[in-house]
């Protein structure tokens, strides 16, 4: 299941729009059990949101969790505790479908959450998008990192120094964002 999250996410990622937009995710628990949460161990899980959200370069509009069950629920406000304050804020939980209607437009949800079309016509249609990207997704799998200098963790701090500001040569480094380079 987490190969195709990632699958989607890399497919999604290609495409301007989303890179632009960013995106609205909808989780439905409907059907998750104790056993399914068993499954999983609860430092594992909040590691899992940690990581999601620092390691996919995806702009994260919102995130709603609908049908969720009590002991789900729990797991997801510990959760809350290890993502950034924009992030808990854009993390809702929905015990109902019609909560969640209230917050999200239902022309963007299947049919069965009252949305106009139905969830089987939705997966064929995206299985038709992933396919026309196969290539394209396959390659990106190819990629490799060829060294880890100059990457910087949340801290401030390089991976090989104690600096974030100079790496393995002994030459400074510039962090930070380029949206508003200017280039002569």
């Amino acid at each position: 299941m987490a190969r195709l999250h990632f699958i989607t996410y890399e497919t999604l990622m290609e495409d301007p729009e989303n890179q632009i937009c960013g995106l609205v995710h909808i989780g439905d628990f409907k059907g998750i059990s104790t056993a399914h949460v068993a499954c999983w161990n609860p430092t594992d899980f909040l590691r899992i949101m940690k990581w999601g959200e620092q390691s996919i370069p995806m702009r994260n509009k919102e995130v709603h969790l609908v049908n969720v069950p009590s002991t789900v629920k729990y797991i997801i406000e510990a959760g809350k505790s290890m993502v950034s304050k924009k992030m808990k804020e854009r993390l809702q939980v929905h015990v109902t479908v019609q909560d969640l209607c209230r917050k999200v437009d239902p022309a963007c949800l299947p049919k069965e959450m009252g949305g106009t079309m139905p969830m089987a016509e939705m997966i064929e249609l995206w299985k038709m998008e992933l396919a026309a990207k196969r290539n394209l997704v396959l390659t990106s799998s190819n990629m490799r990192i060829l060294s880890d200098r100059g990457i910087v963790s949340r801290n401030g701090t390089d991976r090989n120094n104690n600096s974030a500001n100079s790496n393995s040569l002994g030459m400074e480094t510039i962090t930070g964002s380029f949206r508003k380079l200017e280039v002569d």
